[in-house]
């Protein structure tokens, strides 16, 4: 009888040598907190796991995530290198330093001598043999990870844990499940289904952490029954809700309020579309004394302000280099972040993509990006 989803990607684990979690670069609280509680999870059966991120830097909002501090930004040394010395006597004792950039090797023979002539060097297997890719809808999601690791995503067994509905099943092992409310959710469920009591109180406070950030408090049309049900569960395992709550919405830095504030003076709306955007200019940065950290705070707070809106926008002018516009697309309900900023190259994800122009006006930008999404739901929108 062919094993359950869940079961395999036990035994995927357990045949693992190492493993690496992969998140998109344009992360979301869910992705990032299912990313933290896997791999305490996959630490509990002693097997090492590495978290990473392209680009990632953490938000301080979310340092009270336990082990936010060992996501990485890139894949270090994807290959371990095999010094081969022929030691006909055996070996007596080894030693090493590093200094001046430079790797050095004391080897001491048990008899003779070390020879030169014999010595080989080769480039060995992938340093993780495991790949969980959490909120991954497809692999260009990844973004720089793939584009400069692109062999070892191809040769690695991944395993693909995701709820939304365009997954395109691009794993060795797919664990998709739609009625989830949260990628989070679905880590909780897994979890329980294979051994409840590998879950302790930082994995479930991180996992509460996901489910509260994509579910807007429990607010969004995804929210279901059994999205309550096992929030209350992960309660009981000891998440630690009001260090969330107060983490995620009673503290926000003075700069991402006064920043805040500028959205709020310059905000649009389009009912009819279900649009709502705003833009900034360099002028807002310096005068709120805040930088570009501070925008995914106010995008996940005008998008929380903003339940009827299924596609929000926010343009702005870089602070540093002039000439320079960026964007952040949110998508909800369906709508593909990605695709609705396609004329732009975009970065990120379904739900939370970037793009980035020089050279033109940030006011033309924002006319022809607009008029863009509104012609796109427009013929859409009887989907």
């Amino acid at each position: 009888m062919a094993l359950a989803p869940h079961e395999q990607f036990v035994e995927a684990i357990k045949r693992s040598r190492s493993v690496a979690v992969v998140l998109p670069s344009a992360f979301t609280l869910d992705a990032l907190a299912g990313g933290l509680a896997m791999a305490r999870f996959i630490e509990t059966y002693n097997k090492p796991a590495e978290i990473i991120c392209a680009g990632f830097a953490a938000e301080p909002h979310l340092s009270f995530l336990p082990g936010i501090g060992k996501i990485k930004p890139d894949l270090v040394a994807p290959r371990h290198t095999v010094l081969s010395i022929p030691l006909p006597g055996g070996l007596h004792d080894l030693s090493h330093e590093v200094a001046d950039g430079y790797l050095h090797i004391k080897i001491t023979p048990s008899s003779g001598a070390v020879s030169a002539e014999g010595l080989r060097s080769a480039v060995g297997l992938w340093r993780h043999d495991l790949l969980i890719a959490i909120c991954v809808r497809e692999p260009k999601e990844l973004g720089a990870l793939l584009a400069d690791h692109r062999a070892f995503f191809e040769e690695t067994p991944i395993v693909n844990i995701d709820t939304h509905p365009a997954n395109e099943h691009h794993g060795s092992i797919n664990i998709v499940d739609l009625k989830a409310g949260a990628t989070s959710e679905l880590i909780a469920t897994l979890i329980e289904a294979i051994d409840a009591k590998r879950m302790d109180a930082d994995t479930a406070t991180c996992l509460l952490s996901g489910i509260i950030g994509e579910t807007k408090s429990f607010r969004s049309n995804s929210t279901s029954p059994r999205t309550l049900e096992t929030a209350g569960r992960l309660v009981l395992r000891g998440a630690r809700r009001e260090e969330i709550v107060e983490a995620l919405f009673r503290t926000r830095p003075v700069e991402a309020l006064r920043l805040w504030g500028r959205v709020l003076a310059r905000l649009k709306a389009d009912r009819e579309h279900k649009l709502v955007w705003s833009v900034l200019g360099r002028a807002d940065f310096m005068h709120a004394g805040a930088d570009e950290t501070h925008l995914s705070d106010v995008i996940d707070e005008l998008v929380s302000r903003a339940p009827d809106a299924e596609v929000v926008l926010l343009l702005h002018e870089h602070p540093q280099t002039e000439g320079v516009v960026r964007g952040i697309i949110s998508a909800e309900r369906g709508w593909n972040a990605m695709e609705l900023g396609a004329k732009w190259q975009p970065t990120g994800s379904s739900k939370r993509a970037r793009i980035e122009t020089t050279g033109v006006p940030i006011g033309a930008l924002e006319q022809e990006l607009i008029g863009s999404i509104r012609q796109t739901v427009a013929l859409n929108k009887n989907r």
